[in-house]
């Protein structure tokens, strides 16, 4: 057991540096993003060994491409889920994304915002909003994992929230 952690620890220090590079400069994400990505990067490399989805003969793969792969995937998946809330009809009054010809690191660095922001949120509304747009769960499994009384109390305070979060988004729309 000790081999094994020494071997995970090793990995971890060499594949962080090119990790952070790759996606700071071919995605353009800031480093609180890519330290979030990484660490879910490595979560998703270590149950997909748990659960022998990946084994030594099965790799086709450097494993330092292989992970980068993940984290690949993994990013696109958080930004899909950051769409959702662009595209959640409170958010979408606020039309902060103008047409499809804005500047594509526009929309990158207001992603990352987004992100960070609903991270740095205090509860209920980090705990929410990530439930409900990164975790993909209803207003009733919200209801019953938070204590709410329901799922409309859930909307309540969700569009409480977005109202918290509207404000930060057109003050970073003006910069």
């Amino acid at each position: 057991m000790k081999n094994d952690e020494k071997v995970i620890s090793t990995f971890y220090k060499e594949i962080r540096p090119s990790f952070f590079a790759f996606f700071r400069t071919r995605y353009s994400k800031e480093d609180a993003y890519i330290l979030d990505l990484f660490q879910d990067t490595c979560i998703v490399l270590w149950k997909n060994i748990q659960h022998r989805k990946l084994t030594e003969e099965g790799l086709k793969s450097t494993l330092s491409t292989y992970f980068l792969s993940i984290g690949k995937y993994t990013m696109m998946a958080k930004d899909r889920k950051f769409k959702e809330i662009v595209n959640d009809d409170e958010l979408a009054k606020l039309s902060f994304i103008e047409d499809d010809s804005e500047d594509l690191r526009k929309r990158i660095e207001l992603e990352d915002f987004v992100y960070r922001m609903v991270s740095e949120m205090k509860p209920p509304c980090d705990k929410l909003l990530k439930a409900q747009y990164w975790d993909k769960l209803s207003g009733a499994e919200i209801a019953e994992k938070y204590g709410y009384s329901g799922p409309d109390s859930v909307k309540t305070q969700k569009s409480k929230c977005i109202k918290k979060l509207r404000p930060l988004i057109e003050k970073f729309r003006k910069l």
